[in-house]
């Protein structure tokens, strides 16, 4: 932060894109896996915004985009934790947009992205069944998410943008659905099933 000020002089936007993944069910890995996926994806978001957010309520003026993930909207076998911090993501967003109206700060902003499966990087080999990968195809690659940044969140100013943009069914459906109905569209999609491919860059 203070490496930014001295160079920029001031922080006008924030993006909170470090993200870590540890496939597997949650007896899978070592608590450990566990403990670093909570640091890097959740309390590293806190550190940084309760760095910049200061001069941000100060001025009245900023904007801070979190990325989270498709799995923030729905629970995912194979990613658990990285899910439950993902959700936790985009409440933290919200929240942190309700603290401002509250505090009359409306200069600053608040913007989440929810990235679905991203066919290169660390979510390779990951995928939904057929019919779900009709529906919420993968990612091309991760300049869509970064055109979803800057047109849709910086520019538009919009709270959650989604990539795909069905990714948006997953909550009209858990809103009509009955729950035990939903958890089997999920099934249904392959979502069950989609990180038994996952490798990830660690191998191919």
């Amino acid at each position: 932060m203070k490496i930014a000020q001295k160079e920029m002089g001031r922080v006008d936007i924030l993006i909170n894109n470090a993200g870590y993944v540890s496939g597997g069910d949650l007896l899978d890995r070592p608590i450990e896996d566990w403990e670093k996926t909570i640091d890097v994806n959740l309390n590293a978001i806190l550190y940084t915004t309760c760095a910049v957010l200061p001069e941000m309520y100060k001025r009245d003026d900023g904007h801070i985009v979190n990325i989270s993930s498709a799995a923030g909207t729905i629970g995912v076998a194979g990613l658990a934790v990285y899910a439950a911090t993902k959700w936790a993501v985009w409440g933290l967003t919200e929240s942190l947009r309700m603290e401002a109206l509250n505090n009359r700060k409306i200069g600053v902003k608040y913007s989440s992205i929810h990235p679905g499966y991203i066919a290169t990087g660390m979510f390779e080999g990951a995928k939904l069944g057929i019919p779900g990968r009709w529906i919420v195809p993968l990612v091309k690659n991760h300049d869509v998410i970064a055109k979803a940044i800057v047109e849709d969140a910086l520019k538009k100013e919009k709270y959650s943008p989604k990539r795909p943009r069905t990714i948006n069914l997953n909550l009209r459906f858990r809103a009509l659905m009955p729950d035990r109905w939903f958890q089997r569209f999920l099934i249904l999609m392959g979502v069950a099933g989609s990180m038994k491919t996952w490798y990830g860059r660690r191998k191919k």
